[in-house]
Parts: C-alpha cells; sequence; structure tokens
C-alpha cells in the first residue's frame, strides 16, 4: 500500500466483477483461513493491471499498529 500500514492491496480481483471506490470488502468463508463476512476494509482505489485484473486498495478495517492481543488458532486437520 505504498508504505502506509492503514492501506492494503487485494491484487487478481476479476474485471468482471463490479468495484466501486467506497465498497465494503468482506472474507466469503471459501477458504479455509478466515470465516465468512469478517470486515476486512473499504476500497480506496482501483488499477488496472491488465485486461482481466484489477487490483484494489483497501483501508483495512483494523489498524494493526494498535494490537496488543492477537488469538492464533491453528487447526490440525486442515
Amino acid at each position: 500500500g505504498g508504505g502506509d500500514p492503514s492501506i492494503a492491496d487485494v491484487v487478481k480481483i476479476p474485471k468482471n466483477v463490479p468495484v466501486e471506490i467506497g465498497d465494503t470488502l468482506v472474507t466469503t468463508g471459501y477458504s479455509s483461513y478466515f470465516p465468512s463476512n469478517v470486515f476486512a476494509g473499504t476500497v480506496v482505489a482501483i488499477e488496472d493491471v491488465d485486461n482481466d485484473y484489477h487490483m484494489i486498495k483497501i483501508r483495512l478495517g483494523a489498524d494493526f499498529r494498535k494490537l496488543d492481543h492477537v488469538l492464533i488458532v491453528s487447526d490440525i486437520l486442515k
């Protein structure tokens, strides 16, 4: 995100997926890494990468500089 820790890049967003500045990004649950419907951030910029994909920049929903407690969950079955 250009050195700003509150901004993250999200890559390989297919151009057929409608995205606008101000949209919110939430997790889908399609991955075993994140549960569904967790707010990740708000779209602040959209960049064309090539004919098929966008890269979007989001303002993260959590201020990672201020986190002081985190919980790491390990699932040995995944």
